[in-house]
């Protein structure tokens, strides 16, 4: 048999050519897989082809769902759309990092300034500045290694250890944060179920921050709250009123999480009933036993459960929270504990009764309201200017823009007005005198940055101007085309607000707007009230939609008569609306 010739290559092969790697060139170049000439700021290739030159800069790329990134992507590397991860609709409404916040990471880092206990160490994975390693005998921080939370428990201290909606300040921010919730913050996650730490870190990052107006970063919804919840969580020994709190900021995050959704998401609904009963029942066990040492974990506690019934949209409960809370006070007999944070949660609360009972003239709950305003002995202390109340300690102002002569002159209006005697004439001639001597566009706001000076003044203008229209038809019974002046200089404010928020989870108030809106005649006043409802529409709080229809049927039937004079208070009661305006 002949042997086989050996096999020749075929001379028609072509050896492959190696390429120059395109590392450097233009985003177009690179994703075509051809040379760039790199000339900036737009390659000759491109330029001489008609193509889009996308330039050299830094592109981020995002993880897909599955945890693939770029490399495992680049067979679809020619569909731009690919490249990144768009967020859904509801992620856009309700950002987590602002740009402002992102911008000044991102400046610090590239700073060399390192923070005080803060070291720069040579070697691998230390780009960024480092406090130095902790010992291992340090307490309260000891995990076990083979702890099924310690994959998340990364990822969860960085989500709750910053407040990603505030500008950042490596001096000023959250130094309280900074101390106290690392102490307890490893111990809570290991305590913790992944629902739990998503439903914290849910509130850390958005919705504790539509507890206040202005997005001062002293939100004591974090730096008060967080504490508390974290120092129970991490003890042996854990006080009901302690976990009535923990219990309320899981209901009201998955509560507010829901409503983001469309329609409300059932399963985050189910999560926030479970909480919140859990958090009614402690509670409930908390007032039964010796309240020492639990104090401001309680008040904040009937805090949440009344801001609960916002978000959820409840009617009438929050009454009940109010009322035992009041109770509650009372029967300590001077013994609250007089704290800074206990300080901070009074105020609160008795911020939000005023404002709660401010619109029950001409309603069933008029004679317990007035009995409210009558017997209330807090707002004395406070707006005293001889009582022992510190001036620096009054925070309504930096976190809502309520000034101290505003709040008491809403008090005084819903007082007289709800009196069971008519006021006299020097009654009004003086409240009316404080009022304008309060107005306080002139006034300075010491704040961390202009901006939030801004947003502030805004937010007092708007309260003023919302307090004028309270005391004109309260206790004037003006009609509401003589206050449409009032009506427009405060729907300016509140528009200014709403444009300086803009994509921020801040919601603060809702009673300036509802004040302001009611008394609304001319077509185009009432046009823009509905653009400021539609931009808090997206914040995941139920009462919005509700207030909004309840103003939409007062302008109804004013408009049906517009001879009669229309009460809002008597609309709602035959809606039998009865929401909560904070």
């Amino acid at each position: 048999m002949p042997r086989a010739k050996a096999s020749r290559p075929d001379a028609r092969a072509r050896t492959a050519v190696k390429r120059t790697k395109t590392y450097v060139g233009c985003w177009t170049c690179r994703s075509r897989g051809v040379k760039c000439d790199a000339t900036r700021p737009s390659c000759n290739r491109c330029t001489r082809l008609d193509r889009p030159c996308e330039g050299y800069e830094i592109r981020l790329v995002w993880d897909d769902a599955a945890g693939n990134g770029d490399g495992a992507g680049r067979e679809l590397q020619n569909v731009k759309q690919k490249r990144r991860l768009m967020l859904d609709d509801a992620d856009m409404r309700n950002p987590i990092f602002d740009e402002l916040y992102l911008s000044a990471i991102l400046k610090r880092l590239d700073s060399p300034q390192v923070d005080d206990g803060m070291e720069l160490v040579e070697g691998p994975y230390t780009v960024f500045a480092c406090a130095p390693t902790v010992g291992d005998n340090e307490p309260g921080l000891q995990l076990d290694v083979t702890s099924p939370s310690e994959a998340d428990s990364t990822s969860a201290q960085d989500s709750c250890s910053a407040s990603p909606g505030d500008p950042f300040d490596p001096e000023t921010c959250y130094p309280t944060s900074k101390h106290l919730w690392s102490r307890y913050l490893l111990p809570f996650l290991s305590v913790s179920s992944a629902e739990e730490r998503q439903l914290l870190r849910f509130w850390v990052t958005s919705a504790s921050g539509l507890m206040i107006s202005t997005n001062h970063p002293d939100n004591p919804f974090r730096e008060v709250v967080i504490p508390l919840v974290l120092e129970s969580a991490a003890s042996a020994h854990r006080l009901p009123g302690h976990c009535a709190l923990l219990h309320s900021i899981y209901a009201f995050a998955a509560f507010n999480r829901s409503q983001l959704q469309d329609p409300p998401d059932e399963h985050d609904e189910a999560i926030a009933a479970k909480h919140h009963q859990a958090g009614l029942r402690y509670l409930r066990q908390s007032m039964m036993e010796d309240s020492h040492g639990q104090h401001e974990a309680i008040l904040a506690s009937m805090i949440l459960m009344t801001s609960i019934d916002i978000v959820a949209a409840r009617s009438c409960q929050w009454r009940i929270h109010l009322r035992g809370g009041r109770d509650w006070i009372n029967s300590l007999h001077g013994k609250w504990n007089e704290s800074q944070g206990g300080l901070i949660l009074r105020q609160l609360f008795h911020c939000v009764e005023i404002i709660g009972y401010s619109q029950d003239q001409h309603t069933q709950f008029a004679a317990s309201s007035s009995s409210f305003f009558e017997d209330d002995w807090e707002m004395d202390i406070m707006s005293s200017a001889t009582s022992s109340f510190p001036a620096n300690d009054y925070c309504l102002e930096k976190l809502f823009g309520i000034t101290k002569p505003v709040l008491r002159a809403i008090f005084d209006v819903s007082r007289l007005s709800m009196s069971a005697h008519r006021p006299t004439d020097e009654d009004l001639v003086v409240l009316r005198n404080t009022l304008l001597l309060a107005n306080p566009s002139t006034t300075r706001f010491p704040s961390p940055d202009p901006a939030l000076e801004k947003v502030t003044r805004h937010h007092a203008c708007s309260w003023y101007y919302a307090c004028m229209i309270h005391y004109e038809r309260s206790l004037h019974r003006s009609p509401p085309r003589e206050i449409q002046h009032l009506v427009e200089q405060c729907l300016y404010h509140l528009e200014a607000v709403e444009d300086l928020h803009d994509n921020s989870a801040m919601d603060g108030l809702m009673w300036p707007l509802y004040v302001t809106a009611c008394e609304a005649e001319d077509d185009e006043l009432r046009r823009r009230c509905m653009q400021v409802f539609a931009k808090k529409a997206n914040r995941g709080v139920g009462a919005t939609s509700c207030v909004e229809g309840l103003i939409l049927e007062i302008w109804h039937r004013r408009d049906l008569n517009p001879e009669e004079d229309v009460l809002q208070q008597q609309v709602a009661e035959d809606l039998k609306i009865d929401i909560l305006l904070t």
